[in-house]
């Protein structure tokens, strides 16, 4: 196995692979799904729910957070989540790229098929949902920010109504994800 293919693909790996991405369409589509902690049916034509792609206007970016208003999948309800300019600047700069070069109102207006395919070329799995998994494990490891994330504040951002389901099925440390606290 890969070390795409894991749970724990470190945020510098993350990055590195992002940042070699070529297609500012495909780098855009990982960074929306990562920054919004978002299954790929919510950015995507869903595949089980009537959840139209992300459009332009759900995108709005300010000096300090790119926000990104996303219909949850499973609630069929609006949540707004933010990402720090500071720390995922780097994640904003395809997003807004393709914000600028798409030619219609919905960024990605295609399946979730062909987000597993671009996924698949670029990091060798078709498990584009390990996005999400990164982008949780990222948070809960204060990669992503000057601290860690409270699992609440994660599972908010991402949507769940449970955080015991979210914590058992985005959770995955290692000993070196807390070691310094010991």
């Amino acid at each position: 196995m890969n070390k795409y293919n894991s749970f724990g693909l470190s945020y510098a790996d993350f990055k590195e692979r992002i940042t070699s991405i070529k297609d500012t369409r495909d780098a855009a589509l990982f960074a929306t799904i990562y920054c919004g902690y978002a299954r790929v049916g919510e950015i995507v034509k869903g595949r089980y729910s009537k959840n139209p792609p992300v459009e332009k206007e759900q995108i709005k970016l300010t000096k300090r957070h790119l926000f990104i208003d996303i219909l949850t999948e499973k609630t069929g309800q609006w949540r707004r989540v933010p990402s720090s300019r500071l720390y995922d600047g780097w994640l904003h700069d395809p997003i807004v790229e393709w914000i600028e070069q798409c030619q219609t109102d919905a960024l990605f207006p295609y399946t979730t098929r062909w987000a597993q395919y671009r996924f698949a070329k670029h990091f060798g799995s078709s498990h584009i949902h390990l996005l999400r998994h990164w982008a949780c494990n990222h948070a809960l490891q204060g990669k992503r920010t000057t601290k860690r994330l409270l699992p609440q504040y994660v599972a908010h951002l991402g949507g769940w109504t449970s955080i015991n389901t979210f914590y058992h099925t985005y959770a995955h440390f290692t000993i070196e994800d807390f070691i310094d606290q010991i």
